[in-house]
């Protein structure tokens, strides 16, 4: 049997094929400087991902809180919160300790352990219970694209 290479930096292993991993970010929130504007109570995609895309982890950080009020979950069309629950986000609270909130650490989500999407889907964030007025999220993925079924 041949030796595997271990994968480069940045690098992850799907059978003998090594892929690569990529980060992407979405800044969301109230403000017009934010990619993703939400005025309402609502759902809105931030993030179209492929077909044949691997999720490994959907991470938020938020620097400015939300309205006492709002709830916001993160997910796709089939699980509304499968990646992070409100409750995990905690979007009222401002962070300044620089520390992600992660869809990996151990949770009910439905997603908590990644998402393989054979056909393209979109990853949502819902905004709930009070129009927000103040808030801005910063959300994480962590994902391979373009893999080729062994």
């Amino acid at each position: 049997m041949a030796a595997i290479t271990i994968p480069q930096e940045g690098e992850r292993f799907l059978g003998e094929r090594p892929q690569i991993v990529k980060v992407a970010k979405v800044s969301i929130g109230v403000a017009a400087s934010n990619d993703v504007v939400f005025d309402a109570i609502e759902s809105l995609a931030v993030f179209s991902i492929k077909a044949n895309t691997l999720i490994l982890e959907v991470s938020a950080y938020t620097p400015t809180a939300w309205t006492a009020t709002d709830t916001l979950d993160v997910g796709d069309g089939t699980a509304a919160a499968g990646f992070l629950a409100s409750a995990k986000v905690a979007p009222t609270v401002a962070q300044t300790n620089g520390v992600l909130k992660r869809s990996t650490l151990p949770t009910a989500e439905a997603y908590a352990g990644g998402k393989f999407y054979a056909v393209a889907d979109t990853i949502d964030v819902a905004i709930g219970v009070a129009t927000p007025v103040v808030g801005q999220t910063d959300i994480y993925i962590s994902y391979i694209d373009n893999i080729v079924p062994l």
